[in-house]
């Protein structure tokens, strides 16, 4: 009984891990993150993700850092975007 019980913990372990991938720099894998992360664009723009035609759903997958967001599929310092946003354009 109790080696059923250690493989089926070690089962567990071993699948909870290997479906995650490498996130970015800046940016942390979560289970149920936001479908329309907050970006560059949102932030000079004044655009609430929430109100851009998103579904509120939950996405697995990398998610930008508290005080970064999404710039050309890369986290970027928020303070940073303006700047960002000018010379893309």
């Amino acid at each position: 009984m109790n080696r059923l019980f250690v493989i089926v913990i070690l089962s567990f372990l071993v699948a909870s891990t290997m479906g995650k991938p490498n996130c970015p720099e800046n940016s942390i894998f979560t289970p149920c993150g936001p479908a329309c992360p907050l970006t560059c664009e949102d932030l000079v723009e004044k655009v609430d993700p929430k109100t851009r035609g998103c579904i509120q759903v939950c996405i697995e997958g990398c998610e930008c850092n508290k005080g970064f967001a999404l710039f050309e599929n890369k986290c970027v310092k928020q303070e940073t975007c303006s700047q960002l946003v000018k010379k893309s354009e």
